[in-house]
């Protein structure tokens, strides 16, 4: 169970990193956000995992934002999101200690995307 719990967090912990490098493009102006660079990198590596993972769009603090999140019943889930701008940048990240704070802050709009498994 360690074991497991480890390579979850690792996951998350890939997926939040690989934000930092931001592909051009904008996913708030864009028609379709999944046709957005950095996005559709987001879903590629989302698609790599062993558990399925959502792609939301949500507001904080009255800007679009957008998260992912590990959406699968048999994973064990370690709550902790990163919000990512429209071009891709980090707004803020949110530790496990702190989801009140993310769910008083952080207001969903849309599911964009749910990854293949």
């Amino acid at each position: 169970m360690k074991t497991l719990l480890s390579i979850l967090g690792l996951m998350v912990l890939t997926i939040s990193c690989k934000h930092d490098t931001v592909a051009p493009g904008n996913a708030c102006t864009a028609t379709d956000p999944l046709t957005v660079p950095w996005v559709k990198n987001l879903t590629a590596s989302m698609d790599e995992s062993l558990c399925i993972t959502s792609l939301y769009q949500a507001t904080y603090n009255g800007q679009t934002v957008y998260y992912t999140a590990i959406t699968d019943i048999s994973c064990e889930y370690i709550p902790g999101e990163t919000l990512l701008g429209c071009e891709g940048e980090t707004v803020k990240r949110y530790n496990s200690s702190q989801q009140q704070a993310f769910a008083a802050e952080v207001s969903v709009v849309k599911t964009l995307y749910v990854s293949k498994r």
